[in-house]
């Protein structure tokens, strides 16, 4: 098959890239083959990065950072965004500006509708509402956050040891993924274009996640699930001829040139529908035949009301009123391009198949999770084993400790057959002994 395109052609040179593979940047001279494979590569492998989240945990590595620095100090208490930022940069080292990962941060924490279906981090303060999506958050530095209480229930800290996580000068930093109990990619959705690939998934029900999960525990075929806003009041119909969404606000007709939209569709914001409404008085006021001439605005960043003037509206049906007003949008399962656990992009063909491999993957950490709590109950009793049969050799005058070098008891201890325990090293540097 000939593939010309230059999307085509970026997707294949990214995918045959090798992890270690890197510009020796004491040549004087370089081609443009190296150039092109091994330097502008790594940034469209980054760019690709930024954009396209994990299908594991459903986070970008900005996300990851920000939950680790969270996790790391244990955040329950409200911090200032702006002070949390500094903390990220400085323990998961965040190398970009500080005002993209200010706004990361603030995402993570929306609420409103059209938003998260579960926000990881608890805004308090002014995070922006849906009258104009989120972009009237206030300055970091005037609103705090703190992890949401479900945060460490989808996480869960029994994982904690069982990931990898990414070496940064010798420091360990963030997981190159963490191990949720549900597949949290289909809960907040995701928008993102990189280089090569883009990715746009739709948010859906926790509960219809769960549910997909327990069939197949219990080996009964899966359903078929649909996109789901936590607060939204609309339609989203599945459309089988075109294979998309159809997405409907909520609008009833209260007199005979009246209407009232009381619910806009998911990511239709108050503000750039209000502006919709006053093109068409614009048009009015130029001597146009306008669609709307007039309304009253009685919306609050949390609820929907317009009462609309339509004198045209006896002689309009309901789809050209959603039509013209935009009171529908569509939304597609389409395109929904992930990185996988080994770190390559992947195309799913639909929600179910994110579901399956997430199930098997996820039940072969359940595994690994029993068998290193079972490794660190035998430690533990070990440790104990030796410890009670040191303190009963001391009683019993079959070891003495009295005035003698640390090197002489430990070849002693050795020679009673005592089990040695080496220095076990946390992920933050810290060494404990047994």
């Amino acid at each position: 098959m000939f593939r010309s395109s230059a999307a085509d052609k970026r997707k294949d040179w990214i995918l045959s890239y090798k992890p270690g593979t890197y510009l020796d940047h004491a040549d004087r001279e370089v081609n443009y083959d190296d150039f092109v494979y091994k330097e502008l590569v790594l940034y469209s492998i980054a760019n690709c990065a930024r954009a396209i989240p994990s299908v594991v945990d459903g986070l970008k590595p900005g996300q990851r950072k920000i939950l680790f620095a969270c996790f790391k100090r244990n955040l329950t208490k409200e911090i200032r965004v702006a002070q949390l930022s500094g903390y990220v940069s400085e323990v998961a080292a965040y190398h970009h500006g500080e005002v993209s990962l200010q706004s990361a941060i603030v995402g993570m924490a929306q609420n409103y509708v059209g938003s998260n279906n579960i926000n990881l981090l608890q805004p308090q303060g002014q995070f922006g509402t849906r009258l104009e999506g989120g972009k009237d958050a206030a300055s970091a530095r005037y609103i705090h956050t703190f992890l949401a209480p479900l945060a460490r229930l989808v996480f869960s800290a029994l994982d904690d040891e069982i990931i990898d996580y990414e070496q940064e000068d010798g420091l360990a930093i963030e997981p190159k993924w963490y191990m949720p109990i549900v597949p949290f990619v289909l809960m907040n959705g995701n928008k993102g274009i990189g280089t090569g690939w883009s990715s746009n998934i739709p948010n859906f029900n926790p509960r219809d996640v769960i549910a997909q999960l327990r069939r197949l525990m219990t080996n009964e075929p899966l359903e078929t699930i649909h996109p789901w806003y936590r607060g939204f009041q609309g339609r989203i119909e599945w459309m089988p001829k075109p294979q998309q969404y159809k997405v409907s606000g909520v609008w009833a007709r209260t007199s005979e040139t009246t209407i009232k939209v009381t619910e806009l569709p998911v990511s239709t914001w108050t503000q750039a529908f209000k502006v919709t409404l006053d093109a068409f008085l614009e048009e009015k006021e130029g001597g146009k035949a306008a669609l709307v001439t007039d309304y009253d605005d009685h919306s609050t960043e949390c609820r929907v009301d317009f009462e609309i003037t339509i004198p045209t509206l006896p002689q309009l049906s309901d789809a050209e009123v959603e039509k013209q007003l935009g009171l529908t949008s569509t939304m597609t399962v389409s395109n929904m391009h992930f990185f996988d656990h080994k770190g390559h992009i992947h195309k799913y063909d639909d929600v179910n198949s994110i579901i399956r491999d997430f199930y098997h993957l996820r039940l072969a950490f359940y595994g690994k999770r029993k068998d290193f709590l079972i490794g660190q109950i035998q430690a533990e009793y070990k440790k104990l084993s030796n410890q009670m049969r040191f303190i009963l050799a001391v009683i019993n005058k079959e070891l003495n400790i009295s005035n003698r070098k640390k090197k002489d008891i430990i070849s002693e201890l050795v020679a009673m057959n005592f089990d040695r325990f080496p220095p076990k090293r946390t992920r933050k540097g810290d060494v404990r002994f047994f």
